[in-house]
């Protein structure tokens, strides 16, 4: 008996805080998930040869991490997740913080893509970046998305 009204009680005051908060059904709580890159694969479909740059930020350190590729017309790359382990063996994940593609012919004309123009709504790993020809500064844009 005693352990039913303990029950009872919990439930009478969650049913009361969840009143006071105004819960309506389809409204949306809690924290929204993170916005993280851990993985690309970068094709290049632009008539040129480009160089690619991944930088990776460290999750706990300020310490950026880069990975590098020269790209012909059709070739693509998978730039893989890269993990990190601190003193006690624990394993954390960088993110990918920034994909630059330079033309090789002229490294004058590149174009950076930052973090915050991911199109994305959760952690996402292979996120695509293609490379395409475009009438800009550079000559070329880069097309992305998780599901490009």
């Amino acid at each position: 008996m005693k352990s039913s009204l303990g029950i009872l009680s919990v439930v009478v005051v969650a049913l009361f805080v969840c009143a006071q908060c105004e819960f309506r059904a389809g409204m949306k709580t809690g924290l929204r998930a993170p916005k993280l890159v851990y993985s690309c694969t970068v094709r290049n479909d632009y008539p040129g040869i480009v160089d690619v740059e991944v930088r990776y930020t460290h999750p706990f350190e300020n310490r950026i991490v880069v990975d590098r590729a020269t790209l012909a017309h059709g070739e693509q790359k998978f730039f893989d997740r890269r993990d990190f382990q601190n003193v006690d063996k624990t394993s954390f994940a960088a993110v990918v913080s920034d994909v630059v593609v330079k033309d090789v012919t002229n490294p004058e004309k590149e174009v950076t893509l930052g973090k915050d123009q991911f199109n994305i709504y959760s952690p996402t790993a292979d996120y695509k970046i293609h490379v395409v020809a475009a009438d800009s500064p550079a000559g070329f844009e880069l097309q992305h998305g998780a599901n490009l």
